[in-house]
């Protein structure tokens, strides 16, 4: 349910966490920080030290069982939260929470890529779509990502990742940064606040509200139907490759790509970003798939309705 965090506090003892950084490095004076900045790592977390005020980031699923493409349980994500009282001392008790991301993942039936396909616009806000991920800028501060975690985790690999996820593992992501105060109708949020279980309630609403606010497919709708999610030119285009692939089919489009290449008349970066237009484009088209988004959605409830239960059960029995 929580993936990323960013909070910041104040320390009498910053030298005592400085000896538990795994890798440090100090960043000299320079005009946009005045301050010099001492910088290690501590579990995931990336620590920043600036005087007597400490910066922290990182994934807390990643530093409290080891990847976050499990969705911690909410007990877990409490124990992992007291944990930093731990690493930190009782000064991070007072720690101001400036980034929160919320993420469910959900273990589809189908290659994610065909899901994201079927996702059209959050309320007529414009919507910015890759093979593998589709997002949506919803305000400023608050950004939702839909993506094919799997995937992302193999080009990681060969930069750092060491581990390999096989299957298909969609991640729903809602990152909240800037705005936390105002998204959560808070005057401060604290680090704290994520040991009260009640306080799940409003994380879990926002999860639900923005995943029931994305236009989906959930029927194969005839071609001009899509051109009411038309927003910007990117998706006249990907209408247009719609409309193609209703008319003469995907593998003649294919071909004449592959014509292209071969006569040297499409540059080759054009060429994989033609083929993805058309794949995606047939995914939608393709009537066989008026079945995800209901698997999607019946997946994604599930999992909010088994945290809601987590939640209730942690109040009664904590």
């Amino acid at each position: 349910m929580i993936d990323t965090i960013h909070f910041n506090f104040n320390t009498d003892k910053p030298d005592l966490i400085k000896k538990q950084f795994n890798k440090y490095s100090i960043h000299p004076v320079h005009r946009d920080n005045p301050i010099e900045a001492h910088v290690g790592g501590i579990l995931n977390y990336k620590v920043t030290i600036r005087e007597n005020r400490v910066f922290v980031k990182g994934s807390l699923p990643k530093s409290a069982i080891g990847n976050n493409y499990t969705n911690m349980t909410i007990s877990g994500i409490i124990e992992a939260i007291h944990n930093l009282r731990k690493i930190f001392g009782d000064e991070v008790l007072s720690a101001e929470l400036t980034r929160l991301d919320l993420t469910l993942v959900v273990i589809t039936d189908s290659p994610v890529p065909s899901y994201l396909t079927q996702m059209l616009h959050y309320r007529w806000k414009s919507r910015f779509s890759y093979f593998e991920s589709v997002y949506f800028k919803v305000k400023k501060g608050i950004t939702i990502t839909i993506y094919d975690k799997a995937a992302e985790m193999k080009k990681k690999k060969k930069r750092k990742e060491k581990i390999t996820l096989e299957g298909n593992y969609l991640k729903y992501e809602v990152k909240i940064q800037n705005s936390i105060k105002k998204v959560l109708k808070k005057e401060q949020v604290l680090l704290t606040d994520l040991q009260e279980p009640i306080f799940y309630i409003n994380l879990l609403s926002i999860l639900e509200d923005t995943f029931g606010a994305i236009k989906k497919i959930e029927a194969p709708y005839p071609v001009n139907f899509y051109i009411s999610s038309i927003v910007r030119l990117k998706e006249f285009k990907e209408f247009l490759v719609r409309w193609a692939v209703n008319q003469i089919g995907p593998a003649v489009l294919l071909e004449l790509v592959e014509m292209g290449r071969l006569e040297k008349r499409i540059l080759k970066e054009q060429v994989c970003r033609m083929r993805n237009y058309i794949i995606s484009a047939a995914y939608v088209m393709n009537p066989a798939h008026e079945k995800l988004i209901p698997e999607l959605k019946e997946k994604f409830y599930a999992a909010t309705t088994d945290y809601k239960n987590q939640i209730e059960n942690y109040v009664h029995c904590p």
